[in-house]
């Protein structure tokens, strides 16, 4: 097996774990295996378990990001130097990709004939979504930013870093793994085809336009800044639609 692929190997185990455990823990796999920890489930309810499976989300991230490195003996702090060249690229990335993300999402719910309200229902009922929405209002944004920072460290960081400065990939080839192995990643935690579709078309464009970031910058800096700026975004226009639609639903009682 040749070096490429050990490494493509290794990072789609990786990232298909993270994914993967992830999801056991948000839908409350752990617990509901056996029935004398009903006790404990009930303690792990709400915002407590939304807590823990949100740092068991960071804690997954980090055992695969420490995995790597420890492989690969890499270092990304090359890649993490800012000057005043990064903050327009980081403004441009921002925009790209909130913008490509509404461009292919609206093309996407066309296509699948699926209206506005059932493709924000369907992506509120995502397992890890809907513990995040278990959370307090004001810690959501805490949250989902520090798992985008974890997330863009791991695929747009280490990932392009091994593949670029020790196996020579080709700059568009490293952006092209680490965006389907995000999409991998994200994909394992999802539970309809609609779900898949809508957060696919989101892991495109933050893989694309914040992988294009990191090549013209030769930082991380403006794909983490954008990819936390971009799920705290949509993170507050879902949580603001919810307490819309709940507080319809409690009026019409």
């Amino acid at each position: 097996m040749s070096a490429h692929s050990a490494f493509v190997l290794i990072a789609l185990s990786a990232a298909t774990t993270w994914g993967l455990l992830a999801s056991f823990s948000h839908t409350g796999w752990i617990w509901q295996s056996a029935s004398r920890y009903r006790t404990l489930r009930t303690a792990f309810r709400g915002e407590l378990w939304s807590s823990f499976t949100g740092f068991l989300y960071l804690l997954l991230g980090a055992a695969s990001a420490a995995i790597l490195t420890s492989i690969y003996d890499v270092s990304v702090s090359s890649w993490l130097h800012l000057d005043l060249r990064v903050l327009p690229i980081t403004f441009l990335t921002i925009a790209g990709e909130l913008g490509l993300t509404a461009l292919l999402a609206d093309g996407l719910i066309c296509a699948f004939r699926a209206r506005p309200g059932e493709a924000r229902r369907q992506i509120l009922e995502i397992p890890w979504m809907k513990s995040v929405m278990a959370m307090r209002s004001w810690r959501r944004p805490i949250a989902i930013g520090i798992s985008a920072l974890i997330e863009e460290f791991f695929f747009r960081g280490i990932l392009i870093a091994i593949a670029i400065d020790l196996l020579q990939f080709d700059g568009w080839a490293a952006i092209m793994l680490s965006g389907i192995l995000f999409v991998v990643q994200q994909a394992v935690q999802v539970r309809t085809v609609l779900q898949l579709v809508l957060i696919s078309s989101s892991c495109i464009a933050i893989s694309l336009i914040g992988g294009l970031a990191v090549l013209v910058s030769h930082s991380l800096v403006p794909a983490l800044l954008a990819h936390a700026t971009f799920v705290i975004f949509y993170g507050s226009r879902l949580g603001n639609l919810e307490l819309e639609t709940s507080l319809r639903a409690s009026r019409s009682h």
